[in-house]
């Protein structure tokens, strides 16, 4: 993964992006979309900051934007639709959207019994149209997309923030993405929170406790995570040792790579892709260090479709 802060492109629609994904284990990212998930299949967890949900088919969860958040699956992958789409969607009629908050969390516990079916609806169908890419495709991607919003503004907790508060929300985010940014160019090699501190003119205390409190995690722990997806990725080359591995991915020695994995993932790195253990099973990968898979177009239709018929 080059970049922890993800920038996502609109690439068929302006302010809106979707795919079918299968995903074993996507380290902490934050993006400035929001972010709709629903699990078409498999089970596993997603931390939110300092909240983690465990997650199964046809749960769905919203991620506001710069929400740094982690997705692993507990058994072999999970197939995940996920739709992403900016603060600035719908500006010129709701321009309220920009400044709006949810409370994270899993939507059927906050939908009513009967709207619930339908937002299950209205994100397969979504995804369908947008996949599909049909003549005229934008007009029921646009339409399903504010019937979403809709169904969430009338059954989920949500905080309009006033403009000044939005400033000092986004001054916070920008300080996350520095921050996220300066590890992710740097975690190959030593480096302390106390560099951190000095590139922000600020404490080490003071960094310390806005790392915990934002990013939901201690600094060395977010460190951690990010060298071991690295040392996954280096893991599939059979050629390396445990200690190229370990000097590859930015550990100083072996028994900090094997401690990190251990308490990550409760079993010794050189099982790594064992049979025996279900959680973190090696998968085609999208990108480097991304142990993930975005299906083809074919692949998403059949999935959704699949997903529908049993739903």
């Amino acid at each position: 993964m080059k970049n922890e802060y993800e920038i996502i492109r609109h690439t068929k629609l302006k302010h809106i992006h979707a795919f079918v994904n299968s995903i074993t284990y996507r380290n902490f990212h934050m993006h400035s979309d929001f972010e709709l998930l629903l699990v078409l299949q498999g089970r596993g967890r997603i931390k939110v900051k300092n909240d983690i949900f465990a997650v199964k088919e046809k749960d769905a969860l919203l991620i506001n934007p710069n929400e740094i958040h982690e997705i692993e699956a507990g058994e072999d992958s999970m197939k995940l639709i996920i739709i992403q789409f900016s603060r600035h969607f719908c500006k010129d009629y709701y321009p309220y959207l920009r400044n709006t908050v949810f409370k994270t969390r899993c939507m059927k516990e906050c939908f009513s019994d009967s709207d619930y079916p339908k937002l299950l609806k209205l994100l397969t169908d979504f995804t369908d149209a947008y996949i599909r890419t049909d003549t005229f495709f934008a007009f029921p991607c646009v339409s399903l997309l504010l019937r979403i919003l809709a169904l969430c503004f009338q059954n989920m907790e949500y905080v309009i923030m006033e403009e000044n508060e939005y400033r000092e929300h986004k001054r916070k985010k920008d300080r996350m993405n520095r921050i996220s940014s300066y590890i992710d160019e740097n975690y190959l090699y030593p480096i302390r929170l106390k560099d951190i501190a000095v590139a922000e003119n600020l404490s080490v205390t003071h960094v310390s406790h806005f790392f915990t409190d934002n990013f939901g995690v201690t600094f060395q722990e977010y460190l951690n995570s990010k060298r071991l997806e690295h040392a996954l990725q280096l893991a599939e080359d059979k050629r390396l040792s445990l200690s190229a591995i370990s000097e590859m991915s930015g550990f100083s020695d072996p028994k900090y790579l094997n401690k990190a994995f251990f308490n990550r993932f409760s079993y010794p790195f050189r099982e790594y892709g064992n049979p025996a253990h279900t959680t973190l099973q090696k998968e085609p990968m999208a990108a480097p260090g991304a142990h993930q898979q975005i299906f083809s177009a074919k692949e998403s239709l059949a999935l959704i479709a699949a997903f529908v018929k049993n739903t």
